[in-house]
Formats: C-alpha cells, structure tokens, sequence
C-alpha cells in the first residue's frame, strides 16, 4: 500500500501559488477550504479560463486581508500594480480573521464584488451575514481608490431597484469556500457572456447546493492532480 506524501510536501506550482499536500488533501473530504486553494482557483480563472478577458480582476484572500488589516494608506499600494482602475468588475476573497498576528486564521470566506459601473460592492455572504463586519472594514479600505460614494450592499439587503440581494446559504459548515469559487466563477461567465458589461449579479440555490459543490470540489481536486 502506497504511504501518504507528508502534508508539507510540495505538490504543485502555479504562478504565483504553491499547493503542498496538505492543501489538496482539503478537497478529498467536508473541510474547509485555505487561502491556497482559493488562490489557486483564482489564478487558474484568470490565466486559463478567462485568460483573454482583462476587464476583470480576481483578489485573493491573502490580498484582501492586506487591504482589511492595514490601514488607509494600503490600497494604492495593493490595487494600483494590478491596474484595478481599468477593471469593470472586481471579485475579492474575504475572510473573517480578525487577528493580524496569525494571517492563515478566520472561520468563513465570503465574496465581494465590485462593479464600476455602479460603483458598488455587494457582498456575497453564505452564513447568514456573518462576515458583515470584515465587508465593511474591505469597503473602508476600497475608499481612497474608488469614485465618491462607494454604496456597499449586503447580504439581503435593497439591491437599489427594489430587488432582495440574497446570496443563498450553506448547507453545511465547510463550504463557504467552495461557494466563493463558485460565485466568483458565474459571476466571471455572466461579464464574458454579456455583450454590454451589464450582467446580472443574483446567485441562485440551484447553482450553489450542496450536491453542486461537491461535484465542485471534486472537480478542483481533478483539477489539481492533472497539473501535477
């Protein structure tokens, strides 16, 4: 019988991220999912997927947790090498961690995404609203790089044309991750699909069940190894 590879082994390179065996072991059971994965899935969208699409911008949750946890002066700092002021929609990974001392902590990923031509972040909240607080620490941050009067809608709030905003809700206690890929992908397909930037920002149940997200996560994991 084949010995498990120890979790610190190195798996896979791309770009930027380095899955270890730790990381994929993630994908094989109900866990939740690390900030390597969901960079790596952010990575993958950005330079294969949708690799000619350069209107829209993918921040990982390392990336955002700067932007959460340093100060004012950061976002320039951050956003402008990636040229955010050209995107049209930016997605960012969220993560509840409150403690700066230890980065790979929090219990919840949530999705925001901003859209330029509204100049709006809506934020996309598995777990009844729980990550509201790290929302409004990502808006704050987000000011000085944005027009004027940034709005920022939260889960289930007034979308601004009389419209519940609801982003429909785990099943589960590990899937929060999953749900971001799977949000922050739709909501990529729609701006590629749509032929004036308009799309349309509602995620639906059927999309984000739990029967999905496991196919879902399987399909990362397939994803994975044939890389390696």
């Amino acid at each position: 019988m084949l010995n498990k590879m120890p979790v610190d082994d190195k798996v896979l390179s791309y770009f930027d991220v380095v899955l270890r065996q730790g990381d994929v072991d993630l994908l094989t059971g109900p866990n939740w999912l690390n900030d390597q994965l969901l960079a790596f899935y952010f990575e993958f969208l950005a330079r294969e997927q949708f690799r000619d699409i350069s209107e829209v911008l993918l921040i990982p949750g390392a990336a955002t947790y700067l932007l959460t946890s340093s100060g004012p002066d950061i976002a320039p700092i951050v956003l402008d090498p990636l040229d955010f002021s050209s995107k049209s929609l930016v997605l960012f990974a969220l993560n509840d961690n409150p403690d700066v001392s230890h980065p790979a902590g929090g219990s919840h990923w949530t999705l925001v995404a901003y859209t330029r031509s509204d100049n709006t972040l809506r934020h996309y909240d598995s777990c009844r609203g729980i990550n509201s607080h790290a929302a409004k620490l990502l808006y704050g941050a987000l000011l000085p790089v944005v027009p004027p009067k940034l709005k920022l809608i939260e889960n289930c709030d007034d979308d601004g044309g009389g419209g519940g905003f609801c982003c429909p809700q785990q099943e589960n206690n590990y899937d929060c991750g999953m749900m971001v890929l799977a949000i922050a992908e739709s909501l990529f397909e729609r701006f590629v699909a749509s032929s004036t930037g308009t799309i349309d920002l509602k995620i639906y149940p059927k999309q984000v069940g739990a029967r999905e997200l496991d196919i879902k996560r399987r399909a990362l994991h397939t994803l994975i190894m044939n890389k390696v």
